[in-house]
């Protein structure tokens, strides 16, 4: 029940997150999602109970997947010329890093139970958002690149 929850607000997240995108941008977008899955994972993790922590896989399937579909937009962005290459890059990264980070978290789990390697990845958010802070403005940088291919 816990994974249809989060799945479902996920998909939900995903749509909106696509159209809040299109409304204030992706960059922001990114950096909402983020900040808040900063705050709603580390608290994910220190509810007890079942039903508390099943309210709060809500908002964070949701934020989580409201980031998905616009990150490989701003990442087309910034390669305008390589759109596939960057499409690949950034769904590639993204599989090859959880995959490979998938039986570690696994075997923490096994030594010492769900809680520790839910904690392991719960404060993740924090250095994403961090690095996120970094992303140049992708219209800024298009509209040099335009203005650089019209005086040369």
């Amino acid at each position: 029940m816990a994974l249809s929850i989060f799945a479902g607000s996920g998909i939900i997240g995903n749509l909106l997150g696509g159209i809040l995108a299109d409304l204030i941008g992706q960059k922001k977008v990114t950096l909402l999602g983020f900040l808040s899955l900063s705050v709603l994972l580390p608290l994910l993790i220190a509810v007890d109970g079942v039903l508390i922590p099943t309210i709060l896989l809500i908002p964070a399937g949701f934020m989580l997947f409201a980031t998905y579909s616009h990150t490989i937009v701003l990442g087309q962005k910034y390669l305008p010329n390589r759109v596939g290459l960057s499409s690949g890059v950034t769904l590639g990264l993204a599989v090859a890093i959880g995959g490979g980070a998938a039986p570690f978290i696994g075997k923490l789990a096994d030594i010492y139970g769900v809680w520790m390697a839910l904690a392991s990845v719960a404060y993740l958010p924090i250095l994403v958002f961090l690095l996120a802070l970094t992303l140049p403005d992708p219209s800024a940088k298009n509209a040099k690149a335009v203005a650089k291919q019209e005086y040369t």
